[in-house]
């Protein structure tokens, strides 16, 4: 019987091991991160270092290459950023959020905010509660299957939604924005612009 129980306990452990990708976001969706979590930072320093080194480099040759990684690094951050400044990039409609946005964001950071101006048109607001300038809405999320709680006030132009994107990656989800449109707002209000 004790062993049953050990066994059915490692099964348990290991399976919230394996589950951790969908609880620990949980816990850090307040906290901005630009979006990244710690998995994905050391996932994407190591396959960086992948393209410079093998498993038989020694360190002494390693130290050596270092300072060629840095400087590609630099090159690729700089190549980045002249296209930032000097390339407009493509929108993919009318809104005027993405327009205002186009001219602001790095292009990596507009890729992923135009994923979400496109996402409004599967969302269907609906106004939950009223109390003063507070609004309350059930924003209908077509694409994701799910409701969602954005809190409007009128009087000092703030918006949260409860998917908690802005706090967590740095710009307006879907939901918030077409709290927005309804609410006659045609920018996005600088608060919300990192």
């Amino acid at each position: 019987m004790v062993g049953r129980f050990e066994l059915h306990e490692n099964e348990w452990i290991h399976s919230l091991y394996e589950d951790r990708k969908k609880w620990v976001p949980a816990f850090l969706r307040d906290a901005f991160l630009a979006g990244m979590s710690t998995i994905q930072r050391s996932e994407s320093l190591i396959s960086f270092f992948d393209k410079y080194i093998h498993k038989k480099i020694s360190l002494k040759e390693f130290i050596r290459q270092y300072g060629t990684i840095l400087q590609n690094r630099y090159e690729e951050e700089a190549i980045a950023d002249f296209d930032t400044w000097h390339k407009q990039p493509a929108l993919k409609s009318p809104s005027p959020w993405e327009k205002q946005m186009s001219t602001i964001y790095t292009h990596a950071i507009f890729k992923k905010f135009q994923v979400e101006v496109l996402g409004v048109v599967g969302c269907h607001p609906k106004k939950a509660s009223e109390n003063g300038s507070d609004v309350t809405f059930r924003v209908d999320d077509c694409e994701k299957g799910e409701d969602f709680t954005v809190m409007w006030n009128e009087a000092t132009s703030e918006v949260s939604c409860s998917c908690l994107m802005f706090e967590f990656k740095g710009f307006l989800c879907r939901h918030a924005m077409i709290v927005l449109q309804m609410c006659g707002l045609s920018s996005i209000p600088f608060r919300y612009i990192l």
